[in-house]
């Protein structure tokens, strides 16, 4: 992929964040669902323009988020009780032979 088209995609993927942010702040599910949706058709196009095997890759990090541990508002990096946190020893996939 080129520059421009990497710029692209990333200027559209904030688009889309924004709109979602947008979206939940109006309590509209409807677009919130909208913008989730636009987010991982993005993410998943460019992953297809480079030629990268998503699938194996979100299996990798799923595995890897499981493995992470409910947070609380004192150890959560945002605060927050509703997050999950890295535990002792934890170490985040190797996508070397998918790139």
């Amino acid at each position: 992929m080129t520059i421009e088209e990497w710029e692209l995609r990333h200027v559209r993927l904030a688009d889309e964040a924004d709109e979602y942010a947008e979206a939940v702040e109006a309590e509209d599910d409807e677009e919130t669902l909208d913008a989730l949706v636009d987010i991982i058709y993005i993410a998943l196009g460019t992953a297809y323009r480079r030629g990268w095997d998503f699938a194996e890759a979100w299996k990798r990090v799923h595995t890897a988020n499981m493995e992470k541990q409910r947070g609380n508002s004192t150890n959560s990096k945002y605060g927050s009780g509703f997050d999950i946190i890295k535990p002792q020893g934890w170490s985040g996939p190797d996508h070397s032979d998918l790139v």
